[in-house]
């Protein structure tokens, strides 16, 4: 292999993963918003982002469930109000 070659293939791999590292960047700043709020859907995003760059990031979504009590019903809080456990679901790149 001819060292020109070479060149090209170590800059299109340095293009490449800079180029995913920014996508990555970018897609944390989105999760759990816009259309990135189930594991599916930011599985799919993280491939895409990382699709040329042939298994050199190891990326780890992980899950936050965040339980509270949330008020059935309209109106202000009283002695007889009845609460039901919500259970919100967070993203996070690792």
């Amino acid at each position: 292999m001819s060292t020109a070659k070479a060149e090209q293939d170590q800059k299109t791999r340095e293009r490449r993963l800079d180029k995913a590292e920014t996508e990555l960047a970018e897609l944390a700043g989105k999760l759990n918003r816009y259309k990135l709020k189930t594991r599916k859907q930011i599985e799919a995003a993280v491939a895409k982002a990382i699709k040329n760059t042939k298994g050199l990031f190891d990326i780890e979504i992980l899950e936050h469930k965040d339980t509270y009590p949330k008020k059935v019903g309209a109106g202000k809080p009283g002695p007889n109000s009845i609460y039901k456990e919500h259970t919100e679901i967070t993203y996070e790149l690792k």
